[in-house]
């Protein structure tokens, strides 16, 4: 089925970018079925989490190993969501292998690193390099009510540069 507000085909819970090629009215899809992140219909720090995913999985390696390290806000249910929302999208992306999350746990604790904390990035970098990881991604909630953004980066374990980067208001 066809959504009406684009050219995506709906499947299921997801969407398959459809082009058109060959003879009129046939239709093929730009990349092999898999679930596609549709951000039409999320709002709030889900959608600002879905809409940064998409950015990721558009600029990351085809299966880089990754690793959410860290989200930081002055509300630690709101990080937690956020964390495990990135998490998510990025396995049903099926383009990456993810760190396991009880690994990171242990050695988040292990740091002493917290939710609500700001998270360095070279002690990311640590991290993700101790985890085997090729990139970490790190980010914080800012702003308060109605004005908040969800910034996050990704970083490559081996030179510390940011590879990639969103920043979504929600």
């Amino acid at each position: 089925m066809k959504d009406r507000n684009s050219s995506r085909l709906v499947y299921g819970g997801g969407s398959l970018p459809v082009t058109a090629s060959g003879a009129v009215g046939t239709a093929t899809t730009a990349q092999p079925l898999r679930p596609v992140v549709t951000t039409q219909t999320q709002h709030g720090l889900e959608g600002a989490v879905a809409r940064a995913s998409v950015i990721f999985v558009g600029e990351l390696p085809k299966d880089s190993v990754l690793a959410v390290i860290s989200i930081s806000s002055t509300n630690n249910e709101l990080a937690a969501f956020a964390i495990d929302e990135l998490e998510y999208q990025l396995v049903i992306a099926k383009q990456f292998v993810m760190v396991d999350r009880k690994t990171l746990d242990a050695i988040r604790s292990e740091q002493d690193f917290h939710l609500s904390g700001d998270v360095s990035d070279q002690s990311a970098v640590d991290i993700g390099n101790m985890l085997g990881a090729n990139y970490v991604i790190t980010g914080n909630i800012s702003g308060t009510g109605a004005s908040q953004r969800l910034t996050v980066k990704v970083l490559d374990v081996k030179t510390a540069q940011i590879k990639s980067m969103a920043r979504e208001s929600f």
